[in-house]
């Protein structure tokens, strides 16, 4: 994802939300018994995330 736009002179903060699959949900919510045997699934940010520039420039305000 391209953040120049978005990106500011000084600090910056990324946030970065992943939601978890509903099934990981269901797995611990009453009332849905039959899910309680089902694995786990994997979700998130899997392996390591990384900001690379592809370019350094500077930014002026």
């Amino acid at each position: 994802m391209d953040l120049t736009e978005v990106l500011r002179p000084g600090t910056n903060t990324v946030t970065v939300r992943v939601a978890t699959p509903l099934r990981n949900r269901l797995r611990v919510t009453d009332g849905f018994p039959a899910q309680t045997s089902q694995p786990r699934q994997r979700y998130g940010l899997v392996g390591p995330v990384r900001l690379v520039p592809y370019r350094q420039g500077r930014i002026s305000a």
